[in-house]
């Protein structure tokens, strides 16, 4: 990034201390160096600096922190990463938020709730789709934010439950590291590899590369593998540089049951070299290795999940009508013509269908109706197809929909598959 030139931005918070964006790269280093002592890792500091100095998206103006004037270091900071997500075949505009850390002796003075509140505008003025953080348990729900997309969903296997290729076998696909010239193609095999799913991460070449040209103290580096036959790339494999209670494969597309088999067995030799008594691999179960994976016995772990906030109903909904269309489209339902008042409690919102179009979609404020009653954390959930709306009205009496309109609640907003693959 080139340094920032504009007019410096400040916030008087009291007690000596200034709300701040990086206009430099000293800044950069001196936010980094407060994340290390934030959380008392030294890694921490090489998260942040990659992060602030290689992803290709970041913004001077999204990086905040508090400074102490009195001593001239940062003691708080929290980012914006612009990201980009598919949700069907929508591109999503969102943000998520980065690094969030106060060192100790600053903490419980609200200084990430100051900055929250400049991020969370950022969702507004900047016309984001979502937020979403991958953060700590409970915190960031009196921000708004509620699980809703699974996040390192990943089976366990044990090296010696993948077979060895037999005897004068030969594997289906040779495996060798992944060259700039291999993108191409790797991109093409994620695109229809992860298609079916309702939100996928949406990568350029330059989102590609990032993951690859972190530094090596980075937790999170990957190194990827293609497994190719007949001169043609058919699957590949990305994986964590840093074990972590195993050998972390993070993203494996393949295609068949051979080409999976191969994969594994590439896995098991990794893992052996290093020392790992299992494999954990990322994914989702209808990924062809990952069902070869639990055939040989893998065990899936508890996923935990994004959690996300949608910013503004309104503009999401209307973002996402061709979806809605589609799915209207081809149910039962197809060709309504029917305005649907959904209650989020706080907010009421009317979609306005006319032969199966989504043809208006508005605020009309606080509302008493109740044939559709959405509450506002489990509506995020069910408008992002993590739960159904049967699922969550299982736990949350507060969620109802009238008998007649199940129907149409029900093809809108389906449980549907989703997982983002590392995109940061």
């Amino acid at each position: 990034m080139p340094e920032n030139t504009s007019h410096p931005w400040r916030v008087d918070l009291g007690d000596g201390l200034v709300m701040r964006h990086a206009e430099c790269a000293d800044d950069l280093e001196r936010i980094a160096e407060c994340g290390r002592r934030a959380f008392g890792e030294d890694e921490l500091y090489t998260v942040c600096h990659d992060l602030y100095t290689k992803h290709p998206r970041m913004r001077w103006e999204d990086i905040l922190y508090v400074e102490d004037t009195r001593t001239g270091l940062p003691v708080s900071m929290i980012s914006l990463i612009p990201l980009q997500w598919h949700y069907g075949d929508v591109l999503l505009k969102v943000a998520e938020l980065g690094p969030v850390g106060t060192v100790p002796e600053y903490r419980r003075r609200g200084l990430i709730r100051a900055q929250m509140k400049v991020f969370e505008r950022k969702l507004q003025d900047e016309g984001y789709d979502l937020g979403a953080i991958e953060g700590i348990p409970y915190f960031y729900r009196q921000f708004g934010y509620e699980y809703a997309i699974p996040l390192n969903q990943g089976w366990r296997l044990i090296p010696d439950d993948i077979p060895d290729l037999p005897a004068g076998a030969v594997e289906s696909a040779a495996i060798r590291r992944m060259t700039p010239a291999d993108l191409p193609q790797v991109s093409a095999l994620y695109e229809t590899a992860t298609r079916g799913l309702c939100l996928r991460a949406a990568r350029d070449e330059a989102i590609w590369r990032f993951p690859e040209e972190l530094s090596s103290g980075y937790p999170d580096r990957l190194t990827s593998h293609v497994l190719e036959r007949d001169e043609r790339i058919v699957g590949y494999l990305r994986i964590r540089d840093k074990p972590d209670n195993g050998l972390p494969v993070r993203e494996a597309i393949t295609f068949t049951y051979d080409d999976s088999l191969a994969a594994l067995r590439f896995a098991k030799g990794l893992a052996r070299e290093q020392g790992q008594a299992r494999i954990a691999i990322n994914g989702t179960p209808s990924q062809p290795i990952i069902k070869t994976a639990s055939y040989l016995g893998a065990r899936a772990n508890k996923p935990y999940a994004w959690q996300v906030r949608i910013p503004h109903r309104v503009r999401f909904l209307q973002r996402i009508a061709p979806v809605l269309e589609r799915r209207l489209a081809e149910s039962m339902l197809a060709g309504l013509t029917q305005t649907l008042h959904l209650n989020f409690y706080e907010e009421a919102v009317e979609l306005e269908f006319a032969r199966g179009r989504l043809v208006e979609v508005r605020s009309v404020g606080r509302s008493d109706r109740g044939e559709i009653r959405l509450p506002p954390y489990p509506a995020v959930r069910l408008l992002l197809g993590y739960h159904s709306r049967e699922e969550i009205s299982a736990y949350r009496p507060d969620l109802g929909v009238r008998a007649s309109l199940q129907p149409v609640v029900d093809a809108l907003f389906p449980k549907v598959e989703s997982y983002i693959y590392w995109s940061v």
